[in-house]
């Protein structure tokens, strides 16, 4: 879901960008993304006990995405920013998302 919502994105932005689908940063983050999409649905049916192992684990990949976003060149910048701004999101939906709700409400 995290790969293909940043995909999107991108074609929406520019077709131009398209030719770093298949490039080796572009793999590693839709890997990460993908993760912090599934560790954030699997935390809405964790215990309370097992949440916190599990943030922490979202966190993890959350501080990868940042690292490789920040050493990225300028030529993949705008895609790096795209994954980053989509994994903000996932990531707070999972870990604050009551909180969300009541701030949208």
């Amino acid at each position: 879901v995290g790969e293909l919502t940043v995909k999107m994105i991108i074609l929406m932005k520019n077709n131009n960008l398209t030719y770093f689908f298949s490039h080796p940063q572009f793999v590693r983050l839709s890997e990460i993304i993908n993760q912090i999409y599934l560790i954030g649905q699997s935390l809405q049916a964790k215990r309370n006990d097992e949440k916190e192992k599990t943030k922490r684990r979202m966190e993890n990949e959350m501080e990868q995405m940042v690292e490789l976003v920040l050493s990225d060149s300028d030529r993949f910048r705008d895609v790096s920013i795209t994954f980053l701004d989509v994994a903000k999101a996932f990531y707070y939906a999972a870990t604050c998302g009551d909180h969300l709700q009541t701030h949208i409400a």
